[in-house]
């Protein structure tokens, strides 16, 4: 699924309607059919074009189409937890993310997810074990260390976080704007802004200090859903 190439990146029954109902996090059971895994793939596929499309809602809802038809999916669990994190539905991410890596523990999208839920939760130092799992499982994961350096942004070490920015940056140039910025920003300035909690938010606290036009280019990957996986990012 080149959209969740989360290594460069950031892929019950059946429902009903697409709604944004969600099968539960239950993937050790089931079974499933050729016929429906293609299909859970199909659904996987949509829940990526809602993502790229900031419609988080419709996400979750293929997705969980996809986990119906193929409970055994790790790809459609760790979708599913990267709308739900970035919906704010951080319990439900955290659990499908668990879902997901109990499938397959390096399955990048659950590794991914967890570690952004848990920087949304403001659990810094568990986002940081998480991203240190993600580039465990791959060491070249750009995402994982902008994880990182959200984790270590919010427990105010701002040198780790200039560090793990570069590295993110060394991996994958989507990154570099970020890194650009990040360096650019006067000391006292708190580096949160490159770590939205809505991409809205990161558009409008990176206008505010006038950085640099190609921070625009980060913007448009910000807002481009496959970075949020492998990444790139975010």
């Amino acid at each position: 699924l080149e959209h969740w190439d989360v290594g460069a990146e950031p892929p019950s029954s059946s429902l009903g309607t697409i709604s944004g109902s969600r099968s539960p996090a239950a993937p050790l059971g089931g079974f499933t059919t050729p016929r429906n895994s293609l299909q859970a793939v199909t659904y996987i596929r949509q829940a990526d074009r809602f993502m790229s499309l900031g419609d988080y809602a419709l996400a979750i809802a293929n997705a969980s189409r996809a986990i119906g038809l193929d409970p055994r999916s790790a790809d459609a669990y760790g979708r599913r937890a990267l709308a739900e994190a970035r919906a704010g539905r951080h319990l439900e991410a955290l659990d499908d993310a668990a879902a997901s890596l109990a499938i397959d523990a390096k399955n990048l999208a659950g590794l991914n997810s967890r570690a952004s839920a848990l920087n949304r939760m403001g659990r810094y130092k568990d986002a940081l074990a998480a991203a240190d799992a993600t580039i465990s499982a791959d060491p070249r994961n750009a995402y994982a260390r902008y994880m990182r350096a959200m984790a270590l942004n919010g427990l105010r070490d701002r040198p780790g976080t200039l560090a793990e920015l570069a590295q993110a940056a060394a991996l994958d140039s989507r990154y570099e704007a970020a890194d650009a910025t990040a360096r650019a920003a006067p000391e006292e300035k708190d580096l949160a802004f490159l770590f939205p909690e809505e991409e809205l938010a990161a558009a409008k606290a990176l206008l505010a200090v006038r950085a640099p036009s190609s921070s625009r280019r980060f913007l448009n990957s910000l807002w481009g859903w496959p970075s949020l996986i492998g990444m790139p990012i975010a």
